[in-house]
């Protein structure tokens, strides 16, 4: 008998099906939240104003303390965000990153911190040297014998204080018997005042209590000057020959005036330290002589009177010193003046074999544009202290006359006479007019090259008497009175100023000053035509931003 197949059982066992737990709506942005987000922002804003304002004060510490507060309550009642945040596995891979980042930038820090404290190594990579100190300072402070101090009084918020301490930190690297400290003024007042300070931004070298020297300056030329003064307290006087319509050292507030005025150069005179008025020759018995004095004549157009002369020539005797800048004879409005001042100045220079030429000196070649050639351009310098440093330099001189050295004295043997500086050989020397009265006459013309400059060593420094009754002197003699004032110093990229400040610290044995001027920006400008402009604007608004969309979508098509 057959049997029924069994039906078919439909039953299938029972399987356990997974629960989905709906996600919970979303809460929004709560204020809870808000807080969390404020505190994030307090932190940012606080190391912002650090980074920036180089302040860690209250500012930036009321700010922390307002992020810690927003923090600690957004923790406090949302204690679950901590545990979910390292929970998930991109923060704890990012963590790791965290980590090692911080790590370098920490030892960044400290090689910084160390590089900062201690001059290890350094580099400046500016054209000029412009934050390399200068062989003259690195002498002076490699050869101190005696400790000094240096007290820079300057606050948080000057904006010299960085200038300041990277000067200071240079100069203690130099010599163990240099230290210095930055004082705060407005923190520490007692210190300031026990130092008497005048004005804010000070530094102070010091010896001892009894010998202290200041400058308000943060130049190296002023903080080096400052320093020679304190070792070698010195009066340095310079006097300007007034009266016979040389140029003033004062400006007057008169734009056309005052182009021709030395005002630039006496205040730069201050600044190193020296002491500089006007004179007047005939209101004086003489010339009195304390520390060093040295008389400047600048470009007369008056003859000095046989009583003036009398009374330089016993100042040099004395062992006073002297800087002559004449004119070339066609640049004074009356010819019987131009001669009787030359011979003048002549008569001063005489005794010591030199002269002045009585000419003009023109230069097509070496002129400034080529169409004046009685500006000349002057790139050829002697081995003098004063022009040493000039390497690949240029003066700037306007309407020179030669300067002859080879003049015979009586007392040959005791006097040094040493070019400075001199024309080309494509220049000559002009001594006459025409006829006419209208035009130089070239038949009266002698080709250089020639000396714009001397300087006269007569005998040797530290002696009593170099001949009975002449103390040692020097003297500089220039063919030209025009190149250290304001106007030609407006013209860049010529050594001028320091042609002529040299020149002065020579005079007064204070050679170690030369060649630490405070150094000018090398600013450079980068002109661009429009289609230049264009392109740099557009490969940068539009080209750049559209390549790396490009790249994205890219990416983005390829996952896809």
């Amino acid at each position: 008998m057959a049997t029924k197949p069994n039906p078919p059982n439909n039953d299938q066992p029972n399987t356990l099906k997974p629960t989905v737990t709906p996600a919970p709506p979303p809460q929004g942005f709560t204020l809870l939240a808000l807080v969390g987000v404020l505190g994030l922002l307090l932190v940012f804003l606080a190391v912002g104003y650090w980074i920036i304002a180089q302040d860690f004060g209250l500012t930036p510490r009321l700010l922390l303390g307002a992020a810690g507060l927003c923090l600690a309550i957004f923790f406090w009642f949302n204690p679950g965000s901590i545990g979910s945040i390292f929970n998930l596995k991109g923060v704890r891979y990012g963590s790791n990153t965290l980590v090692i980042v911080a790590a370098l930038i920490g030892i960044v820090i400290v090689i910084n911190l160390l590089a900062g404290r201690y001059v290890l190594a350094q580099a400046d990579l500016t054209s000029n040297g412009q934050f390399t100190l200068s062989d003259q300072t690195k002498q002076i402070v490699q050869g101190l014998q005696q400790d000094v101090s240096a007290h820079a009084f300057f606050s948080s918020q000057d904006p010299d204080r960085q200038a300041i301490e990277t000067l200071m930190r240079q100069y203690k690297a130099l010599s163990s018997h240099f230290s210095y400290e930055i004082v705060d003024y407005r923190s520490d007042p007692l210190k300031a005042r026990d130092y008497q300070l005048s004005a804010a931004e000070t530094t102070v070298f010091e010896l001892d209590p009894q010998h202290r020297e200041s400058t308000t300056s943060v130049t190296e030329a002023d903080l080096t000057g400052t320093l020679l003064k304190l070792l070698n307290p010195t009066t340095r006087t310079v006097y300007f020959l007034s009266q016979h319509g040389e140029h003033t050292i004062v400006a007057a507030g008169d734009p056309t005036t005052d182009q021709s005025s030395y005002s630039t150069v006496s205040g730069s005179l201050v600044r190193e330290r020296y002491t500089t008025q006007s004179l007047d020759l005939s209101k004086v018995a003489g010339i009195a002589i304390t520390g060093t004095t040295t008389l400047i004549i600048a470009g007369p157009q008056k003859p000095l009177s046989n009583q003036e002369i009398a009374k330089i020539n016993q100042f040099l005797a004395a062992g006073g010193r002297l800087m002559i800048l004449a004119d070339a004879p066609f640049q004074n409005h009356s010819p019987q003046d131009a001669a009787a001042t030359e011979a003048s100045l002549n008569r001063l220079l005489a005794p010591y074999g030199a002269s002045l030429g009585g000419g003009i000196i023109l230069d097509r070649t070496a002129s400034t544009a080529g169409s004046d050639p009685s500006i000349l351009q002057v790139s050829q310098f002697g081995t003098s202290s004063i022009t040493s440093k000039f390497n690949n330099s240029a003066a700037l001189f306007y309407i020179a006359d030669a300067v002859y050295t080879d003049q015979p004295v009586i007392t040959d043997t005791n006097t040094t006479r040493t070019p400075l500086l001199l024309s080309s050989s494509s220049s000559a020397l002009y001594t006459a007019l025409n006829s006419a009265g209208t035009a130089l006459d070239p038949s009266k013309s002698t080709p250089g090259p020639f000396n714009l400059g001397a300087s006269l060593d007569y005998g040797v420094g530290g002696s009593a008497e170099v001949t009975p009754g002449h103390k040692h002197t020097r003297i500089v003699v220039f063919g030209d009175s025009d190149f250290p004032t304001n106007f030609l110093l407006t013209q860049q990229g010529y050594v001028n100023s320091d042609l002529f400040l040299n020149a002065v610290d020579w005079l007064n044995q204070a050679d170690q000053l030369s060649g630490i001027r405070a150094k000018t920006t090398d600013t450079r400008a980068l002109t661009l035509r429009q289609a230049d402009a264009n392109v740099i604007f557009y490969s940068s608004v539009l080209v750049l931003p559209l390549v790396v969309v490009l790249i994205g979508v890219a990416i983005w098509w390829r996952r896809r």
